[in-house]
């Protein structure tokens, strides 16, 4: 399943952004992917896959800021 979040992500910086979906309280390492970006409707978001069994959990969005839980799209 595609999980996609909204992100103004910036053309000038590249760095990884990184997304994860967890039933935990906080993500562990090996669940951090790294999302791709893209334009949707006009609006600037990141998105990646994940197998339809864990798509129903809580996401959450890794960058140069930090961690914090993301809202997502779809």
């Amino acid at each position: 399943m595609k999980i996609v979040v909204p992100y103004e992500h910036d053309s000038a910086d590249l760095a990884t952004v990184w997304l994860a979906v967890t039933r935990d309280a906080r993500p562990g390492s090996d669940d951090w992917q790294p999302a791709l970006r893209d334009t949707v409707d006009g609006h600037r978001v990141v998105w990646v896959r994940v197998p339809d069994r864990d798509a129903s959990g809580a996401v959450w969005l890794r960058d140069r800021d930090g961690e914090r839980r993301a809202r997502r799209l779809t």
